[in-house]
């Protein structure tokens, strides 16, 4: 099986949930699988050109452009341009591939534009919508984006969703059939982050011996609810002041949100983006790890946490429900501080608690691997390119994260 990856985000480049799925995916497949893997992303990373990691074969590519776009949004669209002549290169040089996979709608044109001239089946990965990132309010650019989506969900020959419940945003927003959708969640191995030294001299950097660490991982942004966390954490520290809020990512709002904890006299740390062991040993240091998102469709961070057997609080919404069963977390209303604040004291007022919750996470994290995801992925490839081009495929039956 060859396979033509196209991602925005891939590493060692900065990279969140979708770089981070690509990136164990597509190692999964190439070592557990057997697959040729090549994969096209932009250059981002200091390491223009192609290089062969971890048995995949990676293409960064210089997405700059002559003309300059009005909103991000534009931004990434132009950005398809000398993604798509690179994927042409790639698929001359390097194929014949058997499919293309893209990631998100941020790849959607090039990803058509290779699958078109090569006439490539193409596997569309949604790792969540702009519909509900937005929560229906969308902005011009965005809604861009999202009819973006919704046309690369119908010209794609399968789907892959990253939980349930995008699978059903998909149907409702855009009329994807779900027959067309498999679900695929997202892994978490502790393996990964078996860096207990490493966490002990980052936990000297990030807080003072006395201080309790309060974890946030990922990208900052409206949707993951930072506005909230920093208004639980004042509320933490009029009965734990020695509660300190560590926020590690990046993104357009960390200007505003670092005012906002300066204005609420928050004890927060700011340490942008972290990635591999620096990574592993923020969540091995930690004594809760939050995620208070409005939106959280694939819970990736949940899963890290998890895996690492941390004392976990997460905002009810329906990804995380998939990832995190009952017992494995703390589960908080959405949009509620002071359910937040609550569930955080409850942790730290209790160590043997919070001790059992990160050991019961820990035990549901153990069997979730990359492999298995890789297995199913290589399922539905074989299915794709067995069945033909041009008649339309039955999904592998979709399973939750327990029974993945």
């Amino acid at each position: 099986m060859r396979v033509l990856t196209i991602t925005s985000e891939y590493p060692p480049a900065p990279v969140y949930s979708v770089g981070r799925y690509a990136f164990e995916l597509n190692q999964a497949l190439a070592h557990q699988e057997g697959a040729d893997v090549h994969v096209l992303c932009q250059h981002m990373d200091g390491h223009h050109g192609c290089r062969l990691e971890h048995g995949v074969t990676v293409h960064a590519v210089d997405c700059a452009v002559p003309a300059r776009a009005l909103d991000p949004v534009g931004e990434t669209v132009l950005r398809n341009v000398p993604l798509a002549g690179k994927a042409c290169e790639i698929a001359r040089e390097h194929g014949p591939f058997d499919a293309v996979c893209l990631h998100d709608w941020p790849t959607a044109l090039a990803g058509h534009a290779v699958a078109s001239a090569f006439s490539l089946p193409a596997i569309l990965f949604v790792h969540g919508t702009e519909v509900g990132r937005w929560q229906n309010r969308l902005t011009r650019s965005q809604l861009y984006s999202a009819e973006l989506e919704a046309w690369a969900a119908e010209w794609a020959r399968a789907i892959v969703a990253t939980s349930s419940s995008v699978r059903e945003e998909l149907h409702e927003a855009y009329k994807v059939p779900r027959r067309k959708v498999t679900v695929i969640p997202p892994r978490a191995e502790a393996e990964a982050f078996a860096v207990d030294e490493d966490a002990d001299d980052l936990r000297t950097v990030l807080a003072d011996p006395d201080q309790a660490i309060v974890l946030y991982i990922g990208r900052l942004c409206p949707s993951k609810g930072l506005d909230i966390l920093l208004e639980a954490m004042r509320r933490v520290g009029e009965h734990h002041p020695e509660a300190k809020l560590v926020i590690t990512g990046d993104g357009l709002p960390r200007r505003q949100l670092m005012e906002l904890a300066e204005g609420l006299e928050v004890p927060a740390l700011f340490t942008g983006h972290i990635e591999g062991r620096a990574l592993a040993a923020a969540y091995r240091c930690a004594d809760v790890v939050v995620v208070p998102g409005r939106y959280e469709p694939t819970g990736i961070a949940a899963l890290e946490a998890m895996a690492c057997g941390r004392p976990l609080v997460i905002s009810d919404v329906e990804g995380l429900r998939e990832v995190v069963p009952a017992g494995a977390a703390l589960r908080v209303p959405v949009g509620d501080p002071q359910a937040v604040a609550q569930a955080i004291c409850r942790i730290l007022d209790d160590p043997e608690a919070a001790e059992r919750l990160g050991h019961a996470a820990a035990e549901h994290a153990k069997p979730l691997s990359w492999a298995t995801a890789a297995r199913r992925v290589r399922r539905l490839l074989n299915r794709l390119v067995s069945a033909g081009r041009g008649t339309q495929l039955r999904p592998i039956a979709s399973v939750s994260v327990e029974e993945a």
